[in-house]
């Protein structure tokens, strides 16, 4: 867990800039990566103050660590939803992943797209009342493929439209593409 301070370091480790987000209430950040243009996207949980309402939450900074542009997304649930893992794919758009608890008992995964620009592409709900939760994303040609709790499972990206590949579950190996 990254607390919403976070820097950057030049190649003899000396920190280039460092920086504090805030989103008005209790957030932390899970991943930070680099992104294309040299600027960095965060994915992480922000809580809303006063309640325990949680969304997801995107942070886009250019490379100097300035904020771009933030989005809070979710399902609007009582329990709210939390960002486990962010990948830039290849065509600059970002692909999230992480956990939303609609039934209050166990949580789902959640895995959504948000275009270069910070603006929701689609965000979708998996295994339902499952205890499932998604934890990281790695891209392959049209294909992202999510690990969740114990199995990665391979999901096939046309447009919106996001379906499970069949036979495609491995439970407790390396996948190498």
């Amino acid at each position: 867990m990254i607390r919403k301070i976070c820097f950057d370091k030049d190649s003899f480790a000396n920190v280039v800039w460092a920086k504090k987000y805030k989103a008005n209430g209790n957030e932390y950040f899970n991943r930070m990566k680099p992104t294309f243009d040299g600027g960095h996207i965060a994915v992480g949980t922000v809580t809303n103050t006063g309640t325990a309402a949680r969304d997801l939450w995107l942070v886009k900074t250019n490379d100097t660590g300035k904020v771009v542009w933030s989005k809070r997304l979710g399902f609007n649930t009582a329990n709210g939803e939390i960002g486990q893992d962010v990948i830039q794919q290849t065509d600059s758009s970002y692909a999230f992943i992480g956990k939303t608890n609609f039934y209050g008992s166990l949580t789902d995964g959640m895995i959504g797209v948000v275009s270069a620009n910070g603006t929701a592409q689609w965000i979708r709900q998996f295994s339902y009342n499952s205890g499932d939760e998604g934890y990281s994303l790695v891209q392959s040609g049209e294909t992202l493929v999510a690990a969740k709790n114990s199995l990665l499972n391979v999901y096939k990206i046309n447009g919106s439209r996001l379906t499970v590949q069949p036979g495609r579950f491995i439970q407790h190996q390396l996948v190498v593409m």
